[in-house]
């Protein structure tokens, strides 16, 4: 799996590379939607840049879930949890600017609600910066 791993890092360095090139030469245009990075290219060298890019992340999380670490830590943790008994959890959705908080205890939905504000303060200072 080494092979895979290296090669996703290789091609995320040449797609950022190739989408630097393009961003220099104009063919490449980088905007901000919502939150979202996104990467328009008009030209060959561009597009090679996004596809790689691509290509590279995918690799990458193939690499992670080939290896079996991933599933072998979600087996254990969910045996964990079992022999506690009890889980906690918490979560934040996003409507706009109007977040909806929820845990299954108080001390998890505090953690949501920090999460919430400072991925709003992070979205504030994107869109008024």
């Amino acid at each position: 799996m080494r092979f895979l791993r290296m090669t996703g890092v290789g091609a995320l360095v040449v797609g950022a590379a190739l989408i630097a090139v393009g961003i220099y030469q104009g063919d490449v245009v980088v905007a901000l939607v919502l939150i979202f990075p996104v990467l328009v290219s008009t030209g060959g060298i561009g597009a090679l840049g996004i596809i790689l890019l691509a290509l590279g992340v995918m690799a990458l999380v193939f690499d992670r879930f080939m290896d079996g670490s991933v599933i072998e830590e979600g087996c254990q943790g969910v045996e964990n949890e079992r022999a506690r008994g009890s889980t906690d959890y918490g979560g934040v959705v996003l409507i706009g600017p109007i977040p909806i908080i929820f845990g299954s205890n108080p001390r998890a939905a505090l953690v949501a609600a920090a999460v919430a504000i400072i991925i709003l303060a992070i979205v504030l200072l994107l869109v008024l910066g």
